[in-house]
């Protein structure tokens, strides 16, 4: 997830009661510089955001150690895994697919433990 994701689709979020948690990895291809440049530029962007929201409405981490290539949205009990970056939208065929419950519980509570862990994930700031 990228600063211009963020902007593409979150920073016109109408409802402020919405909170939106972003969990970044690096992948292993990720040059150490660039990733760095690219959390930074992601954190000012929050930092932003939440500041002329006058509340913290975006918060960001990155794992730490581990890594994935799924990108998994959750809303409303509802979880969708999309098939290529945010930024592949409109270029190329990609797939999203609504996660079955079942699924969606286990693919989101790990999800959640990373979140809350700070031994596997770090406030982007």
């Amino acid at each position: 997830f990228k600063a211009d994701d963020f902007v593409e689709y979150v920073y016109y979020i109408q409802n402020l009661n919405l909170d939106v948690r972003i969990l970044v990895c690096k992948s292993p291809q990720d040059n150490a510089e660039e990733y760095q440049k690219r959390l930074n530029k992601l954190a000012k962007i929050t930092k932003e955001y939440n500041a002329k929201m006058g509340r913290t409405i975006v918060e960001c981490r990155r794992l730490i150690g581990n890594s994935y290539h799924d990108r998994f949205v959750f809303a409303d009990k509802t979880g969708w895994l999309i098939g290529s970056s945010f930024s592949e939208f409109g270029h190329r065929m990609t797939t999203i697919t609504k996660i079955p419950k079942s699924h969606r519980d286990v693919i989101q509570n790990k999800i959640e433990n990373w979140w809350r862990d700070d031994n596997k994930s770090k406030l982007v700031e």
